[in-house]
């Protein structure tokens, strides 16, 4: 084999072994040293101002949630999202809802008035994250308190639909 072929070999070689590691994903060395996969929950796109990747919801569920949330928006200039997924694992729920936030935009750029509830089933979590426009009228405490009164009630039950629901009409209301 000539020297181009040499280079040529270890080139394609260098390749494969490449994309053979990136096809791998998030790689961890937690486990005492041994190397695994993890499969990182797919943050989904905004489709719409609720979304239910966890398919809890009816589609009149959904609908009436998302014309509540366009509502909002139109009216008071006030955007919420809503978004139910089954799981944030391997994230912690506070991560898994910040990368959300900073996909999905919500609010106006300027005054960074958005909020969005997000609810994990499985993991039974709820976490609020409020724009920084928002955060005189919700800081953290009162966002608890949202949670606290107007959500966990409905979680206890896995009343999905209106824990967010309420949650929404929480946030709106403590934004005005």
């Amino acid at each position: 084999m000539n020297k181009t072929g040499i280079i040529f070999f270890i080139l394609i070689v260098g390749l494969a072994g490449l994309g053979l590691f990136l096809s791998i994903g998030d790689v961890s060395t937690e486990n005492q040293g041994t190397i695994t996969t993890r499969n990182v929950t797919a943050l989904p796109e905004p489709t719409n101002y609720a979304v239910d990747a966890a398919g809890v919801l009816t589609t009149e569920q959904l609908n009436n949630l998302n014309e509540l949330l366009k509502s909002y928006s139109e009216g008071y200039g006030q955007e919420i999202a809503i978004v139910i997924v089954k799981s944030t694992k391997p994230l912690e729920m506070e991560q898994y809802s910040i990368k959300l936030a900073e996909k999905w935009k919500v609010g106006n750029a300027k005054l960074d008035n958005g909020a969005i509830i997000v609810l994990a089933t499985e993991d039974r979590e709820v976490r609020l994250e409020i724009g920084y426009g928002l955060e005189e009228n919700i800081p953290d405490s009162k966002a608890g308190r949202i949670i606290d009164d107007k959500m966990i009630p409905y979680l206890k039950s896995a009343d999905w639909y209106n824990a967010v629901l309420y949650g929404a009409q929480g946030v709106f209301e403590a934004s005005q």
